[in-house]
């Protein structure tokens, strides 16, 4: 399990619940807390353990927020549905500007944009390759084809007129 960065600011009143900079995750953790009913656990933690009651809390706020706690396949698939939906708002872009293109503008935009798929598929495989056979390729793979996407989709919007851009 991946975590992502450790509150600097966190406390825990006479009640047990957590004090931190960030409200959404004193929500999460009120609500974890009240399921499992061991604020009582932490009041004593504090008191008696020290460090170790500094550790649990950290351990049940990264347990607390799903933006902390994210394995690497549900990384590599919220990526991947990234560029899935780049692809579609480049794909709905591109339905739209060719009903208004000349014959011959039609026939080169499209030739160009065959190319261009290529292109964003080879330059992916390109800057994922240095983690060829990790867990981190889908995600660096993933992530590129959506940037790439999102730039191309920027271009084909020029096709539109000023009204889209």
């Amino acid at each position: 399990m991946t975590t992502g960065p450790i509150p600097r600011d966190f406390s825990i009143d006479s009640t047990g619940m957590f004090e931190v900079r960030n409200r959404g995750v004193r929500v999460r953790v009120r609500k974890i807390l009240k399921m499992i009913n061991i604020r009582s656990l932490f009041i004593g933690a504090r008191l008696t353990l020290g460090p170790l009651y500094i550790a649990t809390a950290i351990l049940w706020l990264s347990l607390a927020s799903p933006t902390w706690a994210q394995t690497q396949l549900e990384l590599n698939e919220k990526a991947h549905a990234e560029f899935q939906a780049s692809d579609l708002e480049l794909n709905r872009v591109w339905q739209e500007i060719l009903p208004d293109l000349t014959p011959l503008t039609k026939s080169k935009l499209t030739q160009s944009q065959l190319l261009w798929i290529k292109f964003r598929d080879a330059e992916a495989a390109a800057k994922a390759s240095v983690y060829e056979g990790g867990s981190i390729w889908p995600l660096i793979y993933a992530q590129s084809r959506r940037a790439t996407t999102q730039a191309r989709t920027t271009e084909l919007k020029l096709y539109l007129g000023d009204e889209e851009k």
